[in-house]
C-alpha cells in the first residue's frame, strides 16, 4: 500500500481524544503510527490488517521506553467499551521465548486502502499467478503504479443457483471433529447448548470465503473485494477476540442465512405458482444484507 486515506477531523474522534487524555499528543501520533506500520504491511497479494512486532522494535521505531509503549498498547487494548467499535482496534499482548510480542489488528484499514491496493488485490484474488515482483516486474494484468491499466478487469462468472446442501451446513467446516477441537456453551433463542468447533478454522478469512460460497447468487455479477470490507467491519472477526465472540457471531451469520435462503425459495415457489418468473436482482446484496443486523445481538424466535 502507497498511502491510506485519513480524515482530516479524525483527532477529534472520540478514540483519539481518549488516548491524547491519557497520554498527550504522543498516544494519537503513536496511533497513527500504527496504522502506517499496518498499510505498509499491505500489498495486494495480503490484505492482512495486522502487524506483530517484538516491545523493542515498536519502542525502537517511536523513538520512546518500552515501558511507554507498553503502557499505550495497554491503555488501547483496554479501551472503554463504546470506544471499542469506534476505535475498531485489537490488541494482543503476548511473551514468546522470552521476548515480549505486541500485535496490533486493525481491520478498518481494508476500508481506507488507496484505489491501487484495492484494484490490484481483486486482480490478483481473480488471477493469483499474475502478481506483481518485488524486482517491480508488473504483468500487464495488473495496473502499474502511473495509473495505466492495459486490461479490463474480468467479470465475476454470474451463478445463479443456490446452493443444494444449504439446509445441511454443518458451520462451512470450521465445525470440526479432530482432536483440536473445544466445546462451547452457547445461548440463542433462548436456551443454551454446547457446540464443538476447530479454533484454528476460525480466521475471518476462512469465514469470509465460506460466506461467499453459500451466500445465494443474483442475476448480476457480485463484487466481492468491498463485501470482503464490509463482512470484516460487521463481524469483528480479529484475532484477539475471544473464540467465544467469534463463534456466536458465526451462528448467527449461518442460522439468519439459512433463514434467508428459506425466504427467497418460498417466493420463488410462490412467483413459479403464478406461472411467473423471479428476478434474481431481488436479492439483496451480501453487504446490504450484512447491515441489516447487529452480530452481536443474541437470536430471538422469530427473528
Amino acid at each position: 500500500m502507497q498511502w491510506f486515506k485519513h480524515d482530516c477531523d479524525a483527532i477529534n474522534s472520540q478514540t483519539a481524544q481518549y488516548l491524547i487524555s491519557k497520554c498527550g499528543m504522543a498516544g494519537y501520533g503513536m496511533f497513527v503510527g500504527v496504522m502506517e506500520k499496518i498499510g505498509a504491511s499491505m500489498d495486494g497479494a495480503d490484505c492482512s490488517t495486522s502487524v506483530t512486532y517484538t516491545l523493542k522494535v515498536w519502542s525502537n521505531f517511536f523513538q520512546i521506553s518500552p515501558k511507554k509503549f507498553r503502557d499505550f498498547a495497554e491503555i488501547l487494548q483496554n479501551l472503554p467499551k463504546k470506544l471499542k467499535k469506534d476505535a475498531k482496534i485489537f490488541v494482543e499482548v503476548y511473551e514468546d521465548e522470552g521476548d515480549v510480542l505486541l500485535r496490533f489488528d486493525y481491520p478498518a484499514m481494508l476500508k481506507k486502502r488507496d484505489e491501487y491496493s484495492k484494484k490490484k488485490e481483486r486482480k490478483v484474488s481473480k488471477n493469483p499467478d499474475n502478481v506483481q515482483t518485488n524486482s517491480g516486474q508488473c504483468p500487464d494484468t495488473i495496473r502499474t503504479s502511473s495509473g495505466q491499466c492495459p486490461e479490463r478487469e474480468d467479470k465475476e462468472e454470474d451463478k445463479e443457483k443456490i446452493r443444494e446442501d444449504k439446509n445441511k451446513r454443518d458451520m462451512c467446516d470450521c465445525q470440526s471433529h479432530d482432536s483440536q477441537e473445544v466445546e462451547l456453551e452457547l445461548h440463542e433463542y433462548g436456551k443454551s447448548f454446547l457446540f464443538k468447533v476447530n479454533p484454528e478454522n476460525f480466521s475471518w478469512q476462512n469465514l469470509f470465503e465460506e460466506f461467499k460460497r453459500c451466500y445465494p447468487r443474483r442475476k448480476k455479477s457480485m463484487q466481492w473485494a468491498p463485501v470482503k470490507t464490509k463482512f470484516q467491519e460487521k463481524t469483528y472477526f480479529a484475532t484477539s477476540e475471544p473464540l467465544k465472540k467469534k463463534v456466536q457471531r458465526w451462528y448467527r451469520i449461518t442460522e439468519r442465512l439459512t433463514q434467508y435462503e428459506r425466504e427467497i425459495e418460498a417466493e420463488m415457489a410462490e412467483k413459479e405458482s403464478q406461472g411467473k418468473e423471479y428476478n434474481r436482482d431481488y436479492i439483496k446484496t451480501p453487504a446490504a444484507w450484512l447491515n441489516l443486523y447487529d452480530w452481536d445481538e443474541e437470536l430471538e424466535e422469530g427473528s
